[in-house]
């Protein structure tokens, strides 16, 4: 079962540096609170970085709690 997917852009558009960020992704409504965008979130972060992608830009809308957690670490 897939539980969510991850977008890792290389290069940022004028759009998606206000708007979207080098990394975007999304988790199943019934797998939330799990773990997994934890977990896919790290591994985006250390595939970012293995693609050369030193400054990594995270974009997210003021009302996701869950995702201004995150940002937190």
């Amino acid at each position: 079962m897939v539980v969510g997917a991850v977008n890792i852009r290389h290069e940022l558009t004028d759009k998606l540096f206000h708007s979207g960020g080098h990394i975007g992704y999304g988790i199943r409504p019934s797998a939330r609170r799990k773990g997994y965008a934890k977990e896919l979130l790290r591994l985006a972060l250390l595939e970012s970085k293995r693609l050369g992608i030193l400054k990594v830009l995270l974009v997210c809308d003021e009302t996701n709690e869950a995702l201004l957690y995150k940002l937190k670490f």
